[in-house]
């Protein structure tokens, strides 16, 4: 019994003798991240004037789909465009493939701000309306155009 007593009160006067003298440590760690100002386009947008009937006349006003771009949330994004493929000047036209055009005018917001991947960008995209004497003596046919819009960030 005194033997065990003695193994006892040792095993208590060494634990505690080791809490005694126990140091403690502290260090930094650097935490850190580069977010990438960045743009993707996921879809292009349209304008759409449907059918044109120049015996019957009237005001055509386009459908028109947005394109769709996501930029990273505070990128700031400059538009231009190239006008179309068939334009004369700074005037868009529409063509057919061979001689007949269509005029049209078409406007973006010229400013916008990315607001993360969950947000399409407010590009804004319209399509100005077609007045009878836009499409008047066209010939008849299918006609388009394509707009090139530049986001430069």
């Amino acid at each position: 019994m005194k033997k065990l007593l003695t193994i006892t009160a040792v095993a208590a006067f060494v634990a505690m003798a080791g809490s005694a003298f126990a140091a403690t440590q502290t260090t930094s760690v650097a935490v850190s991240a580069t977010i990438t100002g960045a743009c993707t386009v996921t879809s292009g947008g349209s304008i759409a004037y449907g059918t044109l009937d120049p015996l019957a006349g009237g005001v055509k006003t386009p459908t028109v789909i947005q394109p769709e771009v996501h930029c990273t949330n505070g990128l700031s994004v400059a538009i231009t465009d190239d006008k179309g493929l068939h334009a004369s000047g700074a005037q868009a036209n529409m063509s057919n493939g061979a001689s007949g055009t269509i005029p049209y005018t078409f406007g973006y917001a010229a400013a916008p701000t990315g607001a993360g991947s969950a947000t399409a960008l407010a590009i804004n995209l319209s399509g100005n309306d077609l007045a009878t004497v836009d499409y008047a003596t066209a010939p008849a046919g299918a006609y388009a155009d394509t707009i090139t819009l530049t986001l430069t960030f």
